[in-house]
């Protein structure tokens, strides 16, 4: 695919800074956006509900999917479990404004895990035709 990542800084207060996802976007084409909002690892930033929306509506813009990647989603200690981006995305329809997918991956017992991948058909049909 000759894709290269670009870094983008964060914060352990907001998760990803959304000014420099905004520079990144103005300087690179983007395939697409690949992020863990909810306790990044190494940071453990757990990204506000309102920077999720603006993340969301940043990636509509420019019709680039957004990977999410929940696999620390489990591991709020306080009050209610973080939603998903695809629980903000309230347009839903296309690639652009429509998460493509949602990675999930639970251990039990240290020796087994399960994983989930939540695929967009609209990115499947995109895929297939590209």
């Amino acid at each position: 695919l000759r894709l290269k990542a670009v870094a983008v800084p964060c914060s352990t207060d907001t998760g990803i800074d959304l000014e420099g996802v905004e520079k990144t976007l103005a300087r690179n084409r983007v395939a697409a956006m690949v992020v863990i909002p909810n306790f990044s690892n190494p940071t453990g930033s757990l990204m506000p509900e309102a920077s999720r929306v603006t993340l969301l509506s940043l990636a509509a813009r420019k019709g680039i999917p957004v990977i999410e990647d929940d696999i620390y989603g489990d591991l709020q200690h306080e009050g209610n479990r973080p939603h998903c981006l695809k629980a903000l995305d309230k347009t839903g329809d296309g690639v652009g404004d429509d998460l493509g997918l949602n990675l999930t991956q639970r251990t039990h017992f240290l020796t087994e895990q399960t994983q989930f991948l939540r695929l967009n058909p609209t990115l499947i049909i995109a895929i297939r035709s590209g």
